[in-house]
């Protein structure tokens, strides 16, 4: 009699959480990228921020790190470290947001406060779905 292998799907569905919100995460991040560099200017003006260069600056950074989570999301194995790495830089966004408007960091409109709390709070969304994605594929 021959035997049977079976073989394991490359994307298990205990990973599809976490490589569905990397994927939506770099969406929203490479979306958040290129606006901050096609409009820095005008974006600048309606936050209250000094230096449009600043917005060209992360918006860059949003574009880099949008391909780094694509990348991320197309691998085959997704280890728990890879996938701890854009949660705790979720949070950190938050963090981050938190002080710059507790602290007056920037010269911010209304419109430009609103702006930082509305993408902080997108990015909290991130960081909860990539924690429970996480507990799931480590399940």
């Amino acid at each position: 009699m021959i035997g049977q292998t079976t073989v394991q799907p490359v994307y298990s569905t205990k990973g599809r959480l976490i490589r569905n919100t990397l994927r939506a995460d770099g969406v929203f991040c490479g979306l958040v990228g290129m606006s901050a560099v096609a409009a820095a200017a005008s974006l600048a003006t309606l936050m209250g921020i000094p230096a449009p260069m600043a917005l060209v600056a992360l918006g860059i950074v949003c574009m880099v790190y949008a391909t780094m989570l694509f990348a991320l999301a197309a691998r085959e194995q997704i280890s728990r470290w890879a996938a701890i790495t854009p949660f705790v830089l979720n949070i950190l966004w938050v963090v981050d947001s938190v002080i710059v408007l507790a602290f007056g960091l920037l010269p911010l409109t209304t419109a430009g406060f609103w702006i930082v709390v509305i993408l902080a709070d997108i990015a909290a969304v991130f960081a909860i779905a990539q924690f429970i994605g996480i507990r799931r594929m480590l399940q």
